[in-house]
Formats: structure tokens, sequence, C-alpha cells
């Protein structure tokens, strides 16, 4: 029996046409995001496997001289969510059960923008990057990010549960930045925009915090920021936890300074200061103040009374610091 035989050519047939049917659903599953669709792509994936075995079983039994080199032509087909996920475009259509499962998958950046308002108030974890370019940006139960928030269109910003982000939490636009849960945040915390920042759970940042255009900013708990913090706009900065600055503080604009527990911190600029208190500053490369604002320590002969500034709350820092200071 040759390569030409009807059954031979029927059979072959019913193999194509099964690989078409598993592709129109891919390509269905890649339009809708309807994890409901696996299930029934399951079943044509065995009819495929059934007809492609059925065609070889007889071409190896029945065709003479049978090439094999003809189902090179005939494509795998594979159904892997991880991969095809990147490619799906979420909506209001988007199920719920899509959403779950996408929030497994690590490494995996994905835009919730679009999807139902209801189903982000369901999210607690989230393995991956999400994005997520709405004015109101709501996840009322969300509690840990794997990796980025980028949230950076947001005029409201709302996630009363949030925790940890253990990349970077981009929210550049909103007036107000409130996150009265937040622990943790990876190698960036940045609200660029915002005139008010309150996170009074927040204990450390492993990069740059950046809240330059606050003029409230309340970190009462904050112990330790591994890069940058700048918070150049604040009138006051008040930081009692705070311990570790590892690159430079920048509160150029507040008249009073409170980091009574800080310890190490790179160039520390504080212009502006009237109060400045930190007794157990230990490492500093530079502390910069003004020479006006303590006008009353200062003689006639240049000479400042440290122990004068000190006992009247005005300067408190360490005598070895003293030399650090630098007088504009």
């Amino acid at each position: 029996m040759s390569q030409n035989c009807p059954i031979y050519k029927q059979k072959l047939e019913d193999w194509r046409a099964s690989l078409r049917q598993v592709e129109v659903f891919r390509d269905k599953f890649l339009e809708t995001g309807d994890l409901k669709l696996k299930d029934e792509f399951e079943k044509l994936k065995q009819e495929l496997e059934a007809n492609k075995k059925t065609f070889f079983d007889f071409a190896y039994e029945e065709v003479e001289d049978f090439d094999e080199s003809i189902t090179k032509m005939i494509p795998r087909i594979n159904f892997d969510i991880k991969k095809d996920a990147k490619n799906l475009v979420l909506d209001e259509k988007t199920p719920w059960e899509t959403i779950e499962v996408l929030s497994k998958i690590p490494d995996m950046e994905t835009d919730l923008t679009n999807v139902k308002q209801e189903y982000k108030d369901q999210i607690k974890h989230w393995e991956g990057r999400i994005r997520d370019y709405s004015q109101e940006v709501s996840y009322s139960k969300l509690q840990t990010i794997g990796d980025n928030l980028d949230a950076e269109k947001a005029n409201t910003f709302f996630v009363p549960s949030l925790e940890t982000v253990r990349g970077a939490l981009h929210v550049e636009n909103v007036n107000v930045f409130s996150a009265p849960s937040l622990k943790t945040v990876g190698w960036l915390l940045h609200t660029e925009k915002a005139k008010t920042f309150s996170a009074p759970s927040l204990e450390i940042v492993r990069g740059h915090l950046y809240a330059e255009n606050a003029t409230t900013f309340s970190v009462p708990s904050l112990k330790t920021v591994e890069g940058d913090l700048i918070a150049e706009k604040a009138t006051l900065f008040s930081a009692e936890s705070l311990e570790t600055v590892e690159a430079g503080l920048d509160v150029r604009n507040a008249t009073i300074v409170y980091a009574n527990s800080l310890e190490t911190v790179g160039i520390l600029y504080a212009d502006k200061a009237e109060t400045f208190s930190a007794p157990k500053l230990e490492e500093v490369e530079k502390v910069i103040l003004t020479k006006q604002n303590f006008s009353e320590f200062w003689d006639g002969e240049s000479n400042f009374d440290w122990d004068g500034a000190y006992n009247e709350g005005k300067l408190v820092i360490d005598e070895k610091i003293r030399g650090k200071v630098v007088w504009r």
C-alpha cells in the first residue's frame, strides 16, 4: 500500500484537523484569558494524540516505504499558561480563575489596569510584577508583591493591607501617599508628587526612598534605608526609629530634624534646620547646616558654643561628630 491510498490520506487529515482545533482553542485562550477553556483544550489534545497514534500505527504497518519526514511539517502544540500568559490582554471580561493563576507565577509582568475592580480587591498575594495604570488604584486585600508594583499614573492609591513589596513601588502621581501596613520595600519607593507621605509601619527600604515633594513626612517605625532618603521639602523631619541611611539623607528644608536613633548616614543635608537632634550619630561623611540658623551660639570671633547648643536642645550631636559639620 502506498502513501497515496485514501485511508492513509484520511488518517493524516484527521491528525491535521485535530491540530487545527487545538490551535483555535489556544488562540481563544489568548484572546479571552478564560482558564475554563483549559479542560476542553486537554480533551482536544488527547484526541490529537490519539489521531496521531492511529496515523503512525497504520503508516508503519500498512504503507510500504513510509516516509516519516512528512510529519515534520506538522508543528507541536503545547498549552503552557506560564508562557502563553505573557501574551494575554486582560480586561473586564477576564475571569477570576485566570487572575488567580497569574498571581502565582513569579518573574512575570502582568497589566491589571482593565480587570474588574472586584477582582483586584480579592487579590492577597502576587508573586510577579503588577502594572496598573488606572487613575484610581485600589487593592484592598493585597498583602505581598514578589516584584514591582507600578502605579505611576494613579491619582489615588488605596492599599490598606499591603505589607511587602519585594521590588520597586512606583506611585509618582498621587498627592497623598498612605500605606498604613507597609513594612518592607525593595530597591525603590518613589512618590514624586506626594505632598503628604505616611507609612507608619514602614521599617526598611532596601534601596532608595524618594519623597522629594512631601511637606509632611511621617515614618515613625523606619529603621533602615539602604540607599538615599530624599525628603527635601519636609518642614518637619521626625524619624525617631531611623538607625541607618547608607547613602544620603536630604531634609534640607526641615526647620526641625529629629533623628534620635540615627547612627550611620552618608551626607546629611539639613540646611534650614534650627533644631537638629541626632545624639547617637557615629558614622557620617558630613552634616550640612546653616550658620545663620544658630546665630545665638556664635561669638564675634567665629567660635561656636557647642555645649550651649547641646544643652538647649538646638544642636544635639556627639562631640566626635562636631568636625563633620559643614557650616554654610
